[in-house]
This record gives C-alpha cells, structure tokens and sequence, in this order.
C-alpha cells in the first residue's frame, strides 16, 4: 500500500504580504501548533492552529532572515539573517495570542 501525502493552501486567512516575499525558514514548538516563518525583508509570520492561519509579526528589521531556531524547551526563538543580524523572542505560550 502507498501513502499519499496531501497537500493544502495556507495562503488562505493569513493577515499580511504573505504571498509577496521570499519565505526561507519555518520551524514549530514541540506541541506542533505554534509555529513562526521567516524570509525576505525581516518578514516574520506566527501561527497558532498548526499551520491554519498565519499572522504576521513585526521583526523591526528590513534585512533578509535565513536562519530560525527554538530552544529546546520551546520558549524562545532566535532568527538569523543579513549582516549578522540575530534577533530573539520569548514567549508564553499562554500568553501568544491574548
């Protein structure tokens, strides 16, 4: 027996330029539901229902952001990009999307 993989549209619900940038990262919290995507720009999308809905976060930057990392206790992430710019978050998952 073969095992399809399914695909499906993420673009639909999100908030921001999602289809308009060069996303470069993606990486989720151990729960699998909280999730961030990074690109072009210091663009940075956030996700709380695994992948549903994407909604944008301001990085503060206008470098491109390659690289993206959570610590193993899923509480804080690190972004990498341009220039040797790194940028850090912390968060509660609790208290992500008040």
């Amino acid at each position: 027996m073969t095992r399809q993989l399914l695909w499906s549209n993420t673009r639909r619900g999100h908030r921001g330029h999602f289809g308009l940038t060069d996303l470069r990262a993606v990486r989720f919290a151990d729960d699998d539901l909280c999730g961030w995507i990074i690109g072009r720009e210091g663009v940075i999308f956030v996700i709380k229902d695994g992948g549903s809905t994407w909604y944008e976060q301001n990085s503060g930057l206008t470098v491109n952001l390659y690289g993206f990392a959570i610590s193993a206790k899923g509480e804080r992430a690190f972004a990498t990009g341009q220039a040797g710019v790194v940028i850090a978050t912390e968060w509660r998952k609790k208290d992500l999307f008040k």
